[in-house]
């Protein structure tokens, strides 16, 4: 093991890295893509959103692409990080991987509403809000882990 944090510190800032190139994917994309929703039209069942996420990952425009990509990757990373986090003693670090994770696919879920829904505002809103909240979670074990 790699000491008290078994590498789950350096991986938190890797995934908070990943957070801010979300983030920035995201307002490139809000503020500069068209997105064709006549191409986007499933129903909204489990099926209709893994269509609309492989077709955000395959067929939109790159800067989407990219946005998506970061996000289907932060879902595995975290999730790996929880798995890893699950082998250590303590619970900040199974707590934040697991609430981080729980948020993140709330997150993916909201954005791929926004592309079924033709760009509602309240799922734009909704994956802010989850921005926000993971980035608290994450942070607050980063300053947790460090005094404990």
């Amino acid at each position: 093991m790699r000491g008290k944090t078994g590498g789950l510190n350096k991986l938190t800032w890797f995934v908070l890295f990943l957070l801010t190139l979300q983030y920035i994917f995201g307002i490139i994309a809000n503020l500069y893509v068209t997105i064709p929703y006549a191409v986007i039209s499933p129903a909204r069942t489990w099926s209709g959103l893994w269509v609309t996420l492989n077709w955000s990952l395959a067929h939109s425009p790159p800067i989407l692409a990219a946005h998506a990509g970061t996000g289907v990757l932060l879902v595995l990373i975290t999730c790996a990080g929880a798995v890893r986090a699950f082998f250590m003693k303590g619970m900040v670090w199974r707590s934040a991987y697991t609430a981080g994770l729980l948020i993140l696919l709330f997150a993916g879920y909201n954005g791929v509403m926004f592309l079924i829904s033709h760009g509602a505002n309240v799922y734009s809103m909704w994956m802010s809000f989850a921005y926000i909240a993971v980035l608290a979670v994450f942070f607050g074990a980063l300053y947790t882990a460090k005094r404990i």
